[in-house]
């Protein structure tokens, strides 16, 4: 008796068009959730999130901000002060 393989069919593939590029930074910035934009634009919550974190290297700023006061010592002179 033969073996039957019973294969699920997959969704058809979906590209995202650089209108759907400039709707998903523009709802990504409104504090919306990698399923919503998926469901939104009815492909995987994987492809959004790699979409977003190409673009994220590609247009955001590498300066790292900084909190709180400016030190007024340097961290030699911080070991110094913690010695005496």
């Amino acid at each position: 008796m033969p073996i039957l393989i019973v294969m699920a069919k997959t969704k058809e593939k979906r590209h995202l068009t650089p209108e759907m590029h400039f709707e998903i930074v523009r709802d990504w910035d409104q504090r919306r959730t990698l399923k919503e934009l998926a469901e939104k634009f009815n492909v995987n919550s994987s492809m959004i999130g790699k979409f977003l974190k190409l673009w994220n290297a590609q247009n955001r700023p590498l300066v790292k901000l900084k909190n709180g006061r400016a030190s007024l010592t340097t961290h030699l002179d911080d070991c110094n002060i913690v010695r005496t």
